[in-house]
């Protein structure tokens, strides 16, 4: 079965009419008022037009993932909360879920004080 050349590539709903495809009258009258070499352009036109969208995808996920990566490694880089303070996580009994900030509010008042 795999090596007969008659078979359908793609996977078919059953009892759909693949034969004959809905084509509308009005495409059709257009079609006919064109030249085979006008459609032959226009053909190759759409296929070059659909390679070059094809690399600029390619290419922007490339940068996508890329900049994925140094995102990752600079989030991996950044130290966290306890690194900062110079303790380590197994120390840190202070389990305030509210204080969530990188500073010690007493001294942050103290340097930046209200007018």
């Amino acid at each position: 079965m795999a090596d007969d050349p008659n078979r359908d590539l793609l996977p078919v709903k059953e009892g759909a009419d693949c034969n004959n495809p809905p084509t509308s009258t009005c495409s059709v009258a257009l079609l006919k008022k064109r030249s085979k070499y006008e459609l032959e352009d226009q053909y190759l036109r759409y296929c070059q037009e659909n390679k070059q969208l094809k690399v600029l995808c390619n290419t922007q996920e490339d940068k996508i993932k890329r900049s994925l990566e140094r995102s990752t490694e600079m989030e991996e880089d950044v130290p966290d909360d306890s690194q900062r303070r110079g303790t380590s996580n197994d120390d840190d009994d202070d389990d305030d879920d509210d204080d969530d900030d990188d500073y010690d509010t007493p001294t942050y008042i103290e340097i930046y004080p209200t007018q």
